[in-house]
């Protein structure tokens, strides 16, 4: 991410609602912001979910997986506002099986980028 465009757009953001980004205690405010987003809020750009999961070997005709429950927090891409939820993820292995704990990781990564609230 370009940390530097962040700063900057929040800067004109904060000073299109009048607020005086010169002063001392609002100064360091779009360097603050920048690195929360890009550290935090939308890290998911800067993480491939393909390379979050782990897989080990199973006997073929194992039956579905499941897993329930994945709290999850994202950004909304039309308003820039936060949404919550829970994710459900069920597939069927066939020669390996993902490591349950990295499912939920793979969701994190995908809630941590911008996202239609019905998607």
């Amino acid at each position: 991410m370009d940390q530097s465009k962040l700063e900057q757009g929040i800067r004109i953001f904060l000073e299109g609602m009048g607020v005086d980004t010169n002063r001392e205690d609002m100064a360091r405010t779009p360097e603050r912001v920048a690195r929360a987003w890009s550290g935090e809020i939308v890290s998911g750009y800067s993480t491939d979910p393909d390379e979050v999961l782990t897989y080990s070997p199973i006997e073929p005709g194992s039956g579905p997986v499941l897993v329930r429950g994945i709290s999850f927090a994202s950004v909304c891409q039309h308003h820039l506002l936060p949404f919550f939820g829970v994710a459900h993820v069920a597939y069927v292995p066939h020669r390996r099986l993902a490591g349950l704990s990295k499912i939920g990781r793979v969701i994190d990564a995908h809630a941590r980028r911008l996202q239609t609230q019905e998607e």
